[in-house]
């Protein structure tokens, strides 16, 4: 549950708790889900690292999201072990900043800020109108998500 000062304003899934755990606070013991060419693929996050920026792009305030993260497989079609992975990862790329930039819309519809944007913008931006001027900025912030997932093995040894 996500809350404001005050009452829960919104209850997350428990696929979006483990994506929020994994952008706040650089969760590793999860595994995420995707498809490549209408196959299953489970992976292990061994390694998480996530960071944001403020900034403007064509005068529309943005918040750009980075997140790099290495991963092995733990279920994977036969054959997929001999392949090469950046198709793969491509796909695992487009596949998480897109279910990151869901989260991160409906947590900002919601109207809350648990991963502390705000108190970025207050940090960067001096004075004591600094505050007003977020809570006007935040409901119409556009997320950028850079997903950077690096495959490092199949987790089997052979």
């Amino acid at each position: 549950a996500l809350l404001d000062k005050t009452k829960v304003k919104l209850i997350l899934s428990p696929a979006e708790s483990q994506l929020y755990n994994q952008l706040a606070e650089d969760f590793t013991k999860s595994s995420m889900h995707g498809m490549f060419e209408g196959l299953d693929l489970v992976v292990a996050i061994t390694d998480m690292h996530s960071s944001f920026r403020l900034g403007k792009q064509n005068g529309q305030d943005t918040i750009t999201l980075d997140v790099k993260i290495k991963v092995v497989f733990e279920e994977a079609p036969k054959g997929i072990y001999e392949d090469q992975w950046q198709p793969i990862e491509q796909n695992l790329n487009k596949e998480y900043a897109k279910s990151c930039l869901a989260l991160l819309q409906k947590i900002q519809k919601a109207n809350v800020d648990p991963i502390g944007f705000g108190l970025r913008y207050r940090a960067t931006h001096p004075g004591k109108e600094a505050w007003q001027k977020w809570q006007s900025i935040y409901p119409n912030v556009k997320f950028i998500v850079n997903a950077n997932i690096k495959i490092e093995g199949t987790g089997i040894i052979k």
